[in-house]
């Protein structure tokens, strides 16, 4: 597995691209089955951290449809 983040859509405040982040479980000893992957959330760092409550509304409206 690459360990290179991956990118989704712009931001939408400051328009680059969103870090997508994922998240994960452990895999199954005794079933063989492997783990279990999801998209966690999206990530902009500038935004998300000099305009946290911007940031939060944005995702809000976003994602809510």
């Amino acid at each position: 597995m690459k360990n290179e983040p991956f990118y989704g859509d712009p931001c939408p405040l400051c328009r680059r691209p969103l870090r997508i982040e994922y998240g994960r479980s452990r895999p199954s000893a005794p079933e063989d089955r492997p783990a279990r992957v999801w998209i966690a959330g999206y990530r902009c760092n500038d935004c998300e951290t000099t305009r946290a409550q911007r940031w939060a509304d944005a995702m809000r409206t976003l994602f809510e449809t």
